[in-house]
């Protein structure tokens, strides 16, 4: 299974251990080396924005205006990301029929965690995933709800002023 690229979707998140859910989107563009996670928490103006410009790796929070940039050895999320992945089944997930795929992520710095990924039976298109006690973290389920296919929402990839 691949993420559609380039792409971009919405849904919705939960992280467990940190009384934190909201809304998010992801972008995706394998082809640019892209990938970004914005997370929009509940009740609040929070949003944690996550963007991946091929080796650089940018985490930034508004409205606080705050911002890191880590310097990566090489983009996490190439379009293969998922080949030594394993199939575990078929099965409903919130109402919805998906592929079941388990695999590791090598993480960001943070070393490998355990990863569930759902793609749609129907479409093939990504359903969701869980991130299994993520170092430095916490488990993390998301869904996906919404896709626009073939286009890149370019304000996902931008940086806030306070990251230069």
């Amino acid at each position: 299974p691949t993420w559609p690229s380039p792409s971009y979707w919405n849904g919705s998140y939960v992280f467990y251990n940190k009384n934190n859910t909201g809304t998010f989107t992801m972008c995706y563009d394998a082809s640019k080396n892209l990938f970004a996670k914005h997370y929009a928490q509940t009740g609040t103006s929070n949003i944690i924005s996550l963007v991946f410009l091929d080796t650089k790796f940018y985490k930034y929070y508004q409205p606080a205006n705050t911002c890191t940039m880590t310097p990566l050895p090489s983009f996490p999320f190439p379009i293969n990301q998922f080949e030594n992945y394993s199939m575990v089944g078929t099965e409903t997930v919130n109402d919805k029929s998906v592929q079941h795929y388990v695999g590791v992520f090598n993480g960001v710095g943070s070393g490998p965690y355990s990863t569930d990924q759902y793609f749609s039976a129907e479409t093939g298109l990504p359903s969701g995933n869980i991130m299994i006690n993520e170092p430095g973290w916490t488990t993390e389920r998301r869904f996906f709800d919404y896709f626009w296919l073939n286009q890149t929402n370019s304000k996902c990839f931008a940086i806030i002023n306070a990251c230069n």
